[in-house]
This record gives structure tokens, C-alpha cells and sequence, in this order.
């Protein structure tokens, strides 16, 4: 499989501008983040389908609460998850087919809904991902170069994104799930503690990164 990944520089931007991804984020990037983004436009097309094939197959009420317990998501929140990375996942790697015992990730992959590479990606973000606490080692606002160290492994991982250098901050913290898919290391983060102070942000759109 070519590490090399595809996309259409004209197809609308993720960020929901409405312009194309070539005059927006696409625009004066270097490789390494243009290639952060295409991992960007992959994996949303993969959840895209994942949450259209699960809406229309079962109930997701169910679904939604159990997330919701399972993520401490206090009984009087009012937003609507069905679309969020978090429950999508949720999905993907906790939830279980009534009935089967079957994940229903092994449900989906079954079906026929996925290009080739889309199946690829699903599988090898499923062997190689987990979930971690990690602290910023280091900043390059020039070059957009992100390093992370994960708390208590103390194993390192490093990206670019045009995006984290305004969010992140050396010394702050991060939660999230980190992947190595197609030869790249990324990071989708659920929780980033700002500054070394651990003020609490939510990432209601989170990001992929890719290594140096």
C-alpha cells in the first residue's frame, strides 16, 4: 500500500468555510501539513460513512446514552452527539450489536460502503490507537512542528498542524487518541488542557497530525 494519499484540492474546505480547500487551509502550507490534512479528509469520509451506515440501521438513542455514561456527560447536557467524533468512536470501539455480542465495528467493515483504502484505514486505526494523557515537549510556530510525550509510557510523538500552534501550548497537556496509520503518527484530541495551569478546553472538531 502507497504511503501517498489522494485528494481533491477542490473539494470544500473541512474547516466550513465554504471556500476551497486549496484557498483555505490548503493555501501556502507546507508538505508535511498539506499532508496532515488529506489524513484529515480521510478519516472525516471514513466517520462520515460510519455514522450514516449506523443511523440508518439502528437506533442510536440507545447508543447516545450509553456513551454518555461512559463519558461522565452530566444527565442534563442537552447536545446532540450523533455527529461528534467522540461518539463515532464510541461507535466504532466500545458499542455492540443487540442481540450478536458483535462490536459494531466488525459490523461495518463487513459492509460495502468503504474504498479500499477506507477499509485499510479503519483496520489500522483500530490495531494501532489507543487512548493517553500526553504533555507538549516542543513548539516551532515557524514551522508548525509539534512534539507530545505521553505522561507515563514516556514514549514521544511528533506532527505537524497549521492549526495546534494557536491552541497548544509547552507544558500543557493533552488527551486524546494517538494513531499510527499509513506511516504517519497522528493525534485526534478530546480534551486539550491549554497551559502547564490545566485549564480545561473542549475540541469540538479535532485534528490529525502527521510525523516529522
Amino acid at each position: 500500500m502507497s504511503s501517498k494519499i489522494i485528494i481533491s484540492e477542490n473539494r470544500p474546505c473541512f474547516c466550513n468555510s465554504g471556500k476551497k480547500f486549496k484557498v483555505c487551509h490548503g493555501a501556502g502550507t507546507s508538505e508535511e501539513v498539506l499532508d496532515t490534512y488529506k489524513l484529515n479528509f480521510l478519516l472525516r469520509d471514513v466517520y462520515g460513512k460510519c455514522i450514516h451506515h449506523f443511523s440508518k440501521k439502528y437506533d442510536l438513542k440507545e447508543y447516545i446514552e450509553h456513551y454518555k455514561i461512559f463519558n461522565h456527560v452530566p444527565e442534563d447536557d442537552k447536545n446532540d452527539h450523533t455527529y461528534s467524533f467522540r461518539f463515532i468512536e464510541f461507535l466504532l470501539f466500545r458499542a455492540k450489536e443487540k442481540g450478536t455480542g458483535n462490536f459494531l465495528f466488525d459490523e461495518v467493515l463487513k459492509s460495502t460502503i468503504f474504498t479500499p483504502t477506507e477499509s485499510l484505514f479503519l483496520k489500522e486505526l483500530k490495531k494501532h490507537s489507543h487512548f493517553g494523557i500526553f504533555q507538549v515537549k516542543e513548539l516551532d510556530v515557524d514551522k508548525k512542528f509539534v512534539k507530545i510525550e505521553h505522561i507515563f509510557e514516556k514514549e514521544s510523538y511528533s506532527f505537524y498542524d497549521k492549526e495546534a500552534i494557536s491552541i497548544l501550548k509547552k507544558g500543557g497537556l493533552i488527551y486524546g487518541r494517538v494513531f499510527e496509520v499509513f506511516e504517519r503518527v497522528g493525534i485526534l484530541p478530546t480534551f486539550n488542557f491549554k497551559g502547564p495551569e490545566l485549564s480545561l478546553i473542549h475540541i469540538s472538531e479535532p485534528t490529525r497530525r502527521t510525523p516529522i
